[in-house]
């Protein structure tokens, strides 16, 4: 009896010892559980490794990106088949950097040429127009919607790009830091697209 009593903690204490130094724990792990969610947009997994995971942004005004329906199947459609790859440089005990290569359809000049086919269409259609119109109509949807069909197509063109994004540890986890690399990052350099137009948008109403 006593031996299977032996046997049983030497067990729990073996599992204990093995959960508690889970690879997620580290700043190289939780970059790579970051990047296990980014790759499917999956928002809940992706927000247990951040310190805050961005919806609508100050300098975004009320426009999200980060979590809008049609944004997410946008960039669920352009990380399907991406390869990122990650490295960490832990700094302190409680900072490190990591350096994030991407390899993915390459949405920030795609951003351009989608913007440019809705203003076409808007004058081309009747009905888009009057929809335009109305100032209660929400056409967020337009531009990630159309950069959709040009993922499907296959007219985005794929681009290798490297970020570095930074860790900290909080409350003894580590997180990565939402700040403007990181939203580059999660974006695909899409949110300083948008960001941009909706800066000189404001501008011109001033």
């Amino acid at each position: 009896m006593k031996k299977k009593i032996i046997m049983l903690l030497s067990a729990l204490i073996l599992l204990f010892c093995f959960s508690s130094c889970k690879p997620t724990d580290g700043p190289q792990g939780v970059a790579e559980q970051f990047i296990k969610g980014m790759k499917v947009y999956d928002i809940s997994a992706m927000t247990e490794c951040v310190t805050e995971f961005p919806t609508v942004s100050k300098d975004l005004l009320t426009y999200d990106i980060f979590s809008d329906a049609n944004y997410v199947s946008l960039f669920q459609k352009a990380y399907e088949k991406a390869k990122i790859s990650v490295s960490v440089d832990k700094k302190s005990e409680a900072a490190a950097v990591a350096t994030c290569k991407v390899t993915s359809p390459n949405l920030s000049d795609a951003y351009a040429s989608a913007m440019y086919t809705v203003a076409s269409q808007i004058f081309s259609d009747e009905n888009l127009y009057a929809l335009v119109q109305d100032e209660d109509a929400d056409l967020t949807g337009l531009i990630p919607q159309q950069m959709i069909k040009m993922l499907e197509n296959g007219s985005i063109e794929t681009s290798e790009r490297e970020y570095t994004l930074s860790l900290r540890s909080v409350d003894g986890k580590w997180k990565i830091v939402d700040d403007d690399n990181f939203r580059l990052f999660l974006t695909s350099d899409l949110y300083q697209n948008v960001k941009n137009t909706i800066e000189g948008m404001t501008s011109e109403d001033e």
